[in-house]
């Protein structure tokens, strides 16, 4: 299901009078977005995938009315396996295999891989080894993804759990492009008094979504955050 980007013309008017119904549905678009960009909430499992013998690299489809950011986990399995076998693959960097391997790791086969990297401007998944052995429905692929660029509603869950979150996003937009669109500096407390609205609804933006990110990494749980050690090198 999905909310009409309408739907937070309440929240913008009460605060942006003047704002227009073309402009309110571009600002909460822009907001919503940015909200999906910087917290990487939204995620989206694709279309179960079958592996072809042989073959590395796999089409990755956007979801509908969105655009896929990262690829967020991969899930394999051998053929005829039941799903409680389903192991992730590891992700790997093509940049760091280049420095680190040897020149022709890109073409290694194996009978099934166990890592891939992703190209989300080409819209590709990479296996790595290539694999020689097909598997039926194999593959499950999760990626986060975010609204598209002309969408007109987005999925329920960013209306009805981050409503006030993308609201204040939308009006920091807001006040900004009238910082910016500004022509009288003769009337420097009214130019302020926008620069201050911009301001304050962006640093409200920021924490929605800095507590978003927060929430996400522990599970919505009191467990407490916990930082990896990097080895040295």
């Amino acid at each position: 299901m999905a909310t009409d980007l309408t739907e937070w013309s309440p929240d913008i008017l009460a605060h942006a009078k003047r704002a227009t119904a073309n402009v309110i549905k571009q600002s909460v678009r822009d907001a919503a977005i940015a909200f999906c960009e910087k917290t990487w909430l939204w995620t989206v499992d694709l279309t179960v995938m079958s592996v072809v013998a042989d073959q590395q690299d796999y089409t990755l489809a956007d979801p509908s009315d969105a655009k896929i950011i990262v690829v967020d986990n991969v899930k394999y399995k051998e053929d005829g396996q039941d799903d409680d076998q389903f192991r992730n693959l590891e992700p790997i960097s093509e940049n760091q295999m280049d420095l680190n391997d040897s020149g022709s790791w890109p073409y290694r086969e194996s009978s099934a891989p166990s890592g891939f990297w992703a190209d989300v401007v080409e819209k590709e998944l990479h296996l790595y080894p290539i694999p020689t052995e097909a598997s039926t429905d194999g593959l499950l692929v999760r990626v986060v993804a975010r609204p598209s660029d002309a969408c007109t509603s987005v999925s329920d869950f960013l209306y009805e759990e981050h409503r006030k979150a993308i609201a204040k996003g939308a009006l920091a937009d807001l006040f900004s492009q009238e910082v910016m669109d500004w022509s009288d500096l003769t009337d420097p407390v009214s130019f302020n008094h926008l620069l201050n609205k911009a301001n304050f609804y962006e640093k409200k933006f920021e924490s929605a979504c800095n507590n978003v990110k927060i929430k996400k990494i522990t599970g919505a749980t009191k467990r407490p955050l916990r930082v990896k050690f990097q080895p040295f090198c």
